[in-house]
C-alpha cells in the first residue's frame, strides 16, 4: 500500500458534524495487481456521539457528530481487496478545537462587562476554560486603554488586568489553537455612572439657570461612546421644561418655571445606571432706580435701591475698597459714599437655594486733586534723558492730561501712563526751569492740576592744572563755591573710558598711560558725580595736545567742556531675595546694554561674573557657603554695589 492517508479536520470540537475520507481513494495493493474494493474503519468509544452517522457507498468515507471524548484519540482505517485486509491501517489522531470562552466572576459574552466610569484601577479578567496549547490575542486597547501583562500574544495568558478610560467599546479576542486555527470573540465593556464621580452639570458648571431658555447639560467624566438617555421629571414637563435633544454625554433641555429633576441613564445591556440632579432658577436680575454714570462729588452719600425688589431672595452689595457705607441691610437698599477713585457698585440677588444672579452700576466721581512724585529727581544738563513721575492715588478708571509749560525742555512720552501711574517725559538737556502739570479727567469733569517742577543746571566745577617739578603736572577739580567740595561729590578719572585707579580729586601727569602726553586726540576726562543729588557732570578734556604745552590757563579756558549722563538718583540696582537661600533675582535700574555682574568675597576676592543683557536677571549662587558678598554691577557710565547676603 502506497500513498494513502485519512483527509479530513484534525482540530474538532463535540457536537461538530465530521467526514473522514482515504486519500486517493483507489490505492494499489502490495501485489500490484488489483484495486482495493473494501475499507474497515475503527472509531474509538467516544469519539463518535451515538455512533456513525453513514458510510459512502464503497465505505471510503464516514460521517458522524463528534462526541465529547476524542481529545488525543486516533481513527483508522484498514484496506483490502476481497475483504483482505491490509495489516498496516492509516490513521489520524484528533485534537480540541478551542471552544468559545467562559470567564470567572459572572462576565457574560454575551452581555458584556460593567465597569464603573472615572476607574482609576484595572479589572481582572480571567479565561475560565482556557486551552494551555492555544494562544488569546487581546485588542482594541487603544486611547488610554491597557492590560498587564502587556504582551498579549503571550500563550497561557488567561488572566489580564484591564486599566479602561472613559468610554464605553468593544474588546476583541483572538484565540489560536495549536492548529493554526482562529476564532474570534467580542467583549463588550459597558459602563455605570455614579456619583460623585458623574454629575449633571449645565456647560458652564452650575445647576442654577434661567427660565425659558435653551440650556446644554452634560454628565461630567464620561466619553460620548457611553450613550446617555436623558429625561425629566412629570412635574417639570408640567411646567414647560422638555428634553430637546441627547447626544451622548450631553443634552439640550428647554427650561420651564419651577424646580426640575433632570435623569441621565445607561443603556448598556446588564449595566443599567442613572443619575438625577436638582435644577434650580436663578432669580430676576435686579435693576436700580438710577441712571449710568451717576457723578458725584467726593464724599456725597448716594442711595440705591432695587426697583421691584423680590421678598424671596437676599441682595448682597458690593462697592470699591476705600468707599463708605451707610445703611446697608443686605436687603434692597445701600447708601455708598464714593471717593475721588470712582468705580461701581454691584448688587447681587441670591435665591433661597443658592441660585445667584448679578448686576453691575458704574458710579462716577469727580476726581479731585492729588499730588505728584519724583521716581527720577536729577535731570542733567547739556545730554537728553528720561524722567519718570508717579501719580499718587493713581486709578485705573480715570484718564489724565498730561503737559510741559515749554517743550523746549521735553516732551511727554506718547506711551501714556503705565499700569502702576507712572509716566516718563522725554528732556533735551536744555538748562533752565520747566513745569510739568497733571490732571486726572473722567465722565463727570475735570480735576485742579498738579505740577512738578525741574531746574536744570550745570555744575560750577573746573579742572586746574599746576605744574610740578621735573616736568610732571597736576591736575585738580574746583569748586567756585566752596574748597570743600570733595565732601558732596565724588570724582572718577578715566583715559579712553579706562578709569584711572590711584586718584580722588587730583590725578598727577607721571601717573596716566603711557603716550598721554605725545598722542593728541586721545579722550582724558573726569566725572564728577554729587553724592546728594544723583547727577552726574562729566568735564571731557578734547585735546591732550594741550597737556604738552604745561599751560593751566590753556587747559583751563580752552579744553574744558560739560556733557551728562542720565539721572540715577532713587534708581538703584535690586537684589531679592536678601537674604537669599541660593537663588537671587537682580534688577537694574534701566537698560543701558550689555551689563556685566561681579561677585566677590568681603576680602576683594572676585568669585563670580556674568554678562546680562536685560534689566532683570536670575544668579544662582548656591554653591557657595552662606556668607555676605558683594555684588557689583557695571552698567555704561554707571555703577552700583550691593551687600548680598546667602543663608541657605
Amino acid at each position: 500500500m502506497t500513498s494513502n492517508e485519512v483527509t479530513g479536520p484534525i482540530c474538532v470540537k463535540s457536537g461538530q458534524r465530521v467526514t473522514y475520507s482515504v486519500a486517493p481513494w483507489v490505492s494499489m495493493y502490495q501485489l500490484n495487481t488489483v484495486g482495493f474494493d473494501d475499507y474497515d474503519w475503527d472509531i474509538p468509544a467516544g469519539v463518535a456521539q451515538n455512533g456513525v452517522l453513514y458510510y459512502s457507498a464503497d465505505r471510503s468515507s464516514v460521517t458522524f457528530v463528534v462526541g465529547n471524548d476524542f481529545e488525543d484519540k486516533t481513527i483508522s482505517v484498514r484496506m483490502g481487496a476481497c475483504n483482505q485486509y491490509s495489516q498496516t491501517p492509516v490513521t489520524l489522531t484528533l485534537k480540541k478545537e478551542p471552544g468559545a470562552p467562559t470567564f470567572l466572576n459572572n462576565i457574560d459574552l454575551a452581555k458584556g462587562l460593567c465597569l464603573p466610569l472615572n476607574a482609576t484601577g484595572s479589572y481582572p479578567i480571567t479565561i475560565s476554560n482556557a486551552d494551555p496549547e492555544a494562544t488569546y490575542v487581546w485588542g482594541n486597547l487603544d486611547g488610554g486603554w491597557y492590560i498587564t501583562p502587556t504582551d498579549t500574544l503571550k500563550n497561557n495568558n488567561y488572566t489580564i488586568n484591564l486599566t479602561p478610560q472613559n468610554d464605553a467599546r468593544t474588546l476583541w479576542l483572538k484565540i489560536i489553537s495549536s492548529c493554526g486555527t482562529e476564532q474570534t470573540y467580542s467583549l463588550k465593556v459597558n459602563r455605570i455612572l455614579s456619583a460623585p464621580a458623574n454629575q449633571i452639570l449645565t456647560a458652564s458648571g452650575s445647576t442654577c439657570v434661567f427660565p425659558n431658555s435653551m440650556v446644554q447639560f452634560e454628565v461630567t467624566n464620561v466619553d460620548n461612546s457611553v450613550p446617555l438617555t436623558w429625561s425629566v421629571d412629570a412635574a417639570a414637563q408640567s411646567n414647560g421644561w422638555r428634553v430637546v435633544m441627547g447626544i451622548g454625554n450631553s443634552a439640550i433641555i428647554q427650561t420651564g418655571s419651577g424646580r426640575a429633576t433632570i435623569t441621565a441613564a445607561t443603556t448598556g445591556v446588564g449595566c443599567s445606571s442613572s443619575i438625577s440632579a436638582t435644577i434650580d432658577l436663578s432669580p430676576k436680575v435686579p435693576t436700580i432706580n438710577s441712571a449710568s454714570p451717576i457723578c458725584v462729588s467726593n464724599g456725597q452719600a448716594i442711595t440705591f435701591k432695587v426697583r421691584v425688589p423680590d421678598a424671596s431672595v437676599t441682595y448682597e452689595w458690593e462697592y470699591p475698597t476705600g468707599w463708605a457705607v451707610q445703611g446697608a441691610d443686605n436687603k434692597s437698599t445701600i447708601t455708598v459714599i464714593p471717593d475721588n477713585t470712582g468705580g461701581e457698585v454691584k448688587v447681587r440677588a441670591v435665591g433661597a437655594n443658592g441660585c445667584t444672579s448679578d448686576w453691575s452700576e458704574a458710579i462716577d466721581a469727580t476726581p479731585s486733586s492729588f499730588t505728584l512724585s519724583k521716581i527720577t529727581s536729577c535731570v542733567n544738563a547739556g545730554l537728553p534723558g528720561v524722567i519718570e513721575i508717579q501719580i499718587a492715588g493713581y486709578s485705573s478708571a480715570i484718564e489724565y492730561h498730561l503737559s510741559i509749560d515749554d517743550e523746549t525742555f521735553g516732551t511727554i512720552d506718547p506711551a501714556g501712563i503705565s499700569a502702576q501711574g507712572v509716566f516718563q517725559v522725554n528732556t533735551t538737556g536744555a538748562v533752565g526751569e520747566f513745569t510739568i502739570s497733571v490732571s486726572a479727567l473722567n465722565a463727570c469733569g475735570e480735576s485742579s492740576s498738579a505740577t512738578l517742577q525741574y531746574v536744570v543746571q550745570k555744575e560750577n566745577f573746573e579742572v586746574v592744572e599746576m605744574p610740578t617739578l621735573r616736568g610732571m603736572a597736576m591736575y585738580y577739580i574746583t569748586d567756585a563755591d566752596s574748597d570743600d567740595w570733595y565732601f558732596s561729590h565724588d570724582a572718577v578719572w578715566l583715559y579712553n573710558d579706562v578709569p584711572v585707579t590711584g586718584f580722588d580729586y587730583y590725578a598727577t601727569q607721571s601717573n596716566l598711560p603711557q603716550g598721554l602726553l605725545t598722542s593728541g586726540g586721545d579722550n582724558f576726562y573726569v566725572t564728577i558725580t554729587n553724592t546728594n543729588t544723583g547727577c552726574i557732570t562729566r568735564y571731557t578734556n578734547k585735546s591732550v595736545g594741550a597737556l604738552r604745552s604745561a599751560s593751566a590757563s590753556a587747559f583751563a579756558k580752552t579744553t574744558n567742556t560739560i556733557e551728562t549722563f542720565a539721572s540715577q538718583q532713587a534708581a538703584d540696582m535690586v537684589i531679592a531675595p536678601n537674604p537669599s537661600k541660593g537663588k537671587v533675582v537682580v534688577k537694574l535700574p534701566h537698560y543701558d546694554g550689555a551689563t556685566t555682574l561681579m561677585l566677590f568675597d568681603m576680602a576683594g576676592g572676585v568669585l563670580n561674573q556674568w554678562r546680562v543683557n536685560a534689566v532683570e536677571s536670575t544668579l544662582d549662587i548656591s554653591n557657595l557657603p552662606n556668607g555676605t558678598y558683594l555684588l557689583c554691577a557695571r552698567q555704561g557710565k554707571n555703577n552700583y554695589s550691593k551687600q548680598l547676603i546667602l543663608n541657605k
